[in-house]
């Protein structure tokens, strides 16, 4: 919806497809919505977008960040990121539903050439090389799982280093749902116990003062 879309651009301050540069390291932020290849209006405004951002400092190649991975059949295609790391084999992936096009996928790696892309929405984490055809080069796709437990049992985010035109990355993840809650469980039983402990010692030192202040009480007759 254009209203949307206009208040998005507004809040966010954000195009369809914008492009900065941070410590001299280019960024390219795509909006997925607008790369569906469907001949809409922002598709059609995200492909002009493209061709003006391909004729501009080649040699410095982009990082983009978007939504949508790029496509893939399945999870089946990914490297293991890390030990945590579990790849679904089963789970077969849509065009433009769960990824991008296969023809949107690869307009954008033409036009951008990056040396790293990262995207989310399938909530799994996947690392993926892209081999470009003609050469020699190549890049890395890493899809980050969502940093949430509603979405999936271990959360993680990713931690990048850029060293020129390496991307360094190393997943880091938060403890699972289960050992969180077996964290509180322990947590709420040592709590409980300790309480005990002290109302219990408490009682003790309460029972003990009447005897203890008699004893003086009497003492004190016996000096008289």
């Amino acid at each position: 919806m254009p209203e949307t879309l206009e208040m998005f651009k507004k809040e966010f301050r954000r195009g369809l497809i914008d492009e900065m540069k941070i410590k001299k390291h280019r960024f390219v932020l795509i909006n997925s919505m607008a790369m569906h290849g469907d001949g809409c209006r922002l598709c059609h405004e995200a492909e002009l977008i493209l061709e003006k951002i391909k004729s501009r400092n080649p040699k410095n190649r982009p990082i983009v960040l978007q939504h949508f991975p790029l496509y893939r059949k399945s999870d089946a295609e990914c490297d293991q990121v890390d030990e945590q790391h579990e790849i679904d084999l089963k789970e077969m992936y849509r065009e433009q539903w769960d990824t991008l096009s296969k023809e949107s996928s690869l307009q954008i790696i033409d036009s951008l050439n990056p040396k790293a892309v990262f995207g989310g929405h399938t909530h799994k984490m996947c690392k993926k090389k892209w081999n470009k055809t003609g050469n020699s080069e190549y890049f890395y796709e890493y899809t980050v799982n969502s940093f949430s437990w509603r979405n999936g049992d271990v959360p993680a985010m990713l931690l990048v280093v850029i060293d020129g035109d390496n991307v360094l990355v190393s997943s880091c993840r938060l403890p699972s749902e289960i050992l969180q809650i077996m964290v509180y469980i322990f947590g709420g039983i040592g709590i409980v116990i300790l309480a005990f402990i002290l109302i219990s010692r408490r009682v003790r030192i309460f029972k003990r003062r009447p005897s203890y202040s008699l004893l003086m009480y009497r003492s004190q007759e016996k000096c008289d």
